[in-house]
């Protein structure tokens, strides 16, 4: 996909994405209609990233506009892609912009508890140990 962060602060969550890139990624399916086409690219999208349901929400919103100008530029060209791309060549310069989805949390990684120290394995498990009878704790081990 042809991205860019141009125009954007650093440690931005947005890719912006070209028109013309979405344009050309939608008309290298093989789909029957123009609508058809227009749902593969926003499912292709959704699918780039973890999304949560209300970022979900929000692109597909956000994607209506883009897609309802795609279809009525797309109707002027009398449904010819030479004319609407000669038509909407400044247009298709435009951005889209895609939300990142979910980032790394920073900071130090995490440790699975069998990496851990023994003192953190003994901090992590104290509630358990103090919650259960002993004799419980060494069956549940043994099996």
């Amino acid at each position: 996909m042809d991205s860019e962060n141009s125009g954007l602060p650093d440690g931005s969550n947005t890719t912006l994405v070209t028109r013309k890139s979405l344009f050309d990624r939608m008309q290298q399916q093989d789909l029957p209609n123009f609508n058809k086409k227009l749902e593969y690219l926003v499912n292709d999208l959704l699918l780039c990233n973890d999304y949560s349901d209300e970022e979900i929400k929000e692109i597909k919103h956000t994607f209506s506009y883009l897609k309802s100008e795609f279809k009525q530029r797309w109707i002027r060209a009398h449904k010819k892609e030479d004319v609407f791309l000669k038509n909407n060549d400044k247009w298709l310069q435009g951005h889209f912009s895609i939300p990142k989805g979910k980032q790394e949390r920073s900071g130090r990684p995490q440790k699975t508890f069998f990496e851990s120290s023994e003192r953190t394995k003994r901090r992590k498990t104290k509630s358990n140990r103090s919650a259960m009878n002993t004799d419980v704790l060494v069956h549940a081990a043994q099996t």
